[in-house]
């Protein structure tokens, strides 16, 4: 037979046959989820490395640890010691933690934080005074000799430098940094000073902490100061008013004679790098320690004061003197920090709220780690956040809505990947049993046009001509309907996550390509097993159907 003979054949009784024309519906209603469904994975699956693709100042990550002296129960602590619902690594838990990333970390920033209340600020700078009325100031005292000598991350200066413009006026600390001082640019204009009025100058800053009270029932927990020099005796009657805990007496000069060795510009504290909380006062930790670790620390125990209505948790600060100016003289003549915390705090950046901050009892250590690639920094994010349940300053808000973003796609990629392998499946199965079920039909039509004289191979070729037929009607009906749909999926879509990538057209008419030549390849296979069946079949069995 002539192959327009066999095409007429074909398509006449493929268009005229209801039974025929329902399964056709029924299989491009299939094929359309699996168009749709396909994609929506490709977009994500080939567009996914635009998420990763961030700068090195975004794999960064902030971790917060407990020293060897501080105990905490686990990983978290709702009350004594630290504020409630807060979180510390404890120092064998963050040994642990570094020891499975080590390779991946490229540099690290290693700091403690001294969190002072004063009712004023006195800095002197050449026996002139100048002041300023903010209520706290936030120290900073990085371990240089961990921290490689540097006072940032390098991608962090780098960033800064790439729009030309310089980060640190100054040569930075030399040495261990003892007796030298790096203040930012946002802190000399609060005093109304510039560059060249410290730079490389001997400065003094002295607080003005007389009668401080703060309210000690609104926040979790505050230090407060001993009447004596006994850490362990009772303090004074705890049902005496909370006045009696306020310290009364001189200014108290915290450093003295200490040489500004930088300035920072205030670039520095962008939101990009997550600095808004940032100190503006950098110092080194050898000036809060000395060479055999000893410092003017004080050391604080728990304990409870309440007036007539209230209780409240407070740390009771025993310093080995009361005479707190001596013991400032005796720290300034060493070239060390004096620590006076009255009403203060040891700081934990990653627990720091507008109402809450974390409360330990003796400092805290941040690491700002520098991840050598956007994978492994989000390894260590889900990992702090799991351990944490809190994302409070664990990162710059690019890269925590990257993580989010990619962990909701990687859930994304396996729903659709295992969805898309079970449609797929059942899809075969399905169009198996249709066309089964098409030349069931068909056996007897078969057997006559055999008895008549039709070969085999115009058996085959018939068969193959009504698949590409059902095949081609079921992709046209399949493409219309999806379009509709994919058109409303990529409004709503695109709106939401345009920020990362958008679903692009091009991946669904590749998803279109891909969907048609899976279905003539397999379709094809599924014909080759129908029409050799057939073809052996014997006139009499085809007839009697």
């Amino acid at each position: 037979m002539k192959i327009l003979d066999l095409v007429n054949i074909a398509f006449n009784y493929t268009i005229r046959n209801k039974k025929t024309m329902k399964s056709i519906i029924g299989i491009s209603m299939v094929f359309m989820i699996f168009i749709i469904i396909l994609w929506i994975f490709l977009s994500v699956f080939l567009q996914y490395p635009q998420i990763a693709d961030k700068t090195p100042i975004d794999n960064v990550i902030n971790i917060d640890y407990a020293d060897e002296q501080t105990i905490i129960s686990g990983y978290r602590d709702t009350g004594g010691t630290l504020g409630s619902d807060s979180f510390l690594y404890g120092n064998k838990e963050k040994n642990n933690l570094l020891n499975k990333y080590d390779n991946h970390i490229e540099e690290k920033i290693v700091s403690q934080y001294i969190q002072i209340r004063q009712n004023q600020e006195i800095v002197n700078i050449n026996n002139q005074e100048y002041t300023n009325n903010d209520y706290i100031e936030l120290y900073k005292f990085i371990d240089l000799d961990k921290s490689d000598g540097k006072i940032m991350l390098s991608s962090q200066k780098n960033e800064l430098g790439s729009d030309g413009q310089k980060l640190l006026i100054g040569e930075g600390f030399e040495g261990n940094g003892k007796g030298q001082i790096i203040v930012s640019e946002k802190w000399l204009e609060k005093f109304s000073l510039k560059e060249e009025d410290v730079l490389n100058k001997k400065i003094a800053i002295t607080l003005d902490v007389d009668k401080i009270h703060h309210n000690l029932f609104k926040y979790e927990k505050n230090y407060v100061l001993d009447n004596d020099n006994i850490v362990d005796n009772e303090h004074i009657n705890e049902n005496e008013y909370t006045q009696k805990y306020m310290y009364e007496g001189d200014n108290i000069c915290v450093l003295k004679d200490f040489t500004v060795k930088g300035i920072i510009k205030k670039g520095y504290y962008d939101k990009k790098f997550n600095k808004e909380e940032e100190s503006e006062i950098i110092l080194s930790t050898s000036s809060l320690y000395d060479d055999n670790g000893n410092s003017y620390l004080p050391i604080i125990k728990d304990h409870k004061i309440c007036d007539e209505n209230y209780k409240a948790d407070v740390g009771i600060a025993t310093y080995k003197t009361t005479d707190y100016n001596a013991l400032a003289n005796e720290a300034n003549e060493k070239g060390m920090f004096f620590p006076f915390i009255v009403q203060g705090s040891f700081y934990s950046k990653l627990n720091y709220t507008s109402v809450n901050t974390l409360i330990s009892n003796t400092p805290i250590t941040s690491l700002e780690i520098q991840m050598d690639s956007y994978g492994q920094a989000k390894k260590l994010y889900n990992k702090v956040y799991m351990d944490s349940k809190s994302d409070e300053n664990l990162a710059n808000k690019k890269l925590v809505d990257s993580v989010r973003i990619t962990n909701f796609f990687d859930k994304l990629l396996i729903v659709l990947g295992l969805s898309g392998a079970v449609i797929f499946i059942v899809t075969m199965i399905n169009y198996y049993n249709n066309l089964s079920y098409i030349y069931k039909n068909r056996k007897k039509y078969i057997g006559i046009e055999k008895a008549m004289g039709m070969k085999k191979y115009d058996i085959y070729k018939i068969i193959f001509l009504e698949n590409l037929i059902i095949n081609f009607l079921a992709c046209v009906i399949a493409v219309i309907f999806s379009v509709i749909i994919c058109y409303f999926i990529t409004l709503k879509f695109n709106s939401i996550f345009s920020e990362f990538f958008t679903l692009n057209w091009y991946y669904y008419l590749l998803s279109c390509i891909i969907v048609s030549v899976l279905l003539f390849l397999i379709s094809n296979l599924f014909v080759m097993i129908t029409s050799i069946k057939y073809s052996k079949s014997s006139i009499i069995n085809l007839i009697k159907g």
